[in-house]
């Protein structure tokens, strides 16, 4: 899975190609490996963060822990920060 933007997710296969693009409504679309053009798929463009943060909301409010705890987040940000 490749980065482009900040929007727009490129992932490469052995069979083709698929590409997420949050910036533009219905921006799902793959391409196969043995065809010249692009095959869009319906796709609602949600925020990519609200079910973390919905999670995350229900976990302060029921005082539970979430899913991801602290250690696991600060590691995901230092891999990040390395990149």
């Amino acid at each position: 899975m490749t980065p482009v933007s900040e929007a727009e997710f490129r992932i490469y296969g052995t069979e083709g190609t698929a590409v997420i693009d949050y910036a533009q409504a219905g921006g799902l679309r793959y391409r196969l490996a043995d065809a010249v053009d692009w095959s869009q798929l319906p796709f609602d463009t949600p925020d990519r963060f609200a079910l973390q943060a919905e999670h995350f909301l229900k976990s302060v409010a029921a005082g539970s822990e979430p899913a991801i705890g602290g250690r696991d987040a600060m590691a995901v940000m230092t891999v990040i920060e390395a990149a």
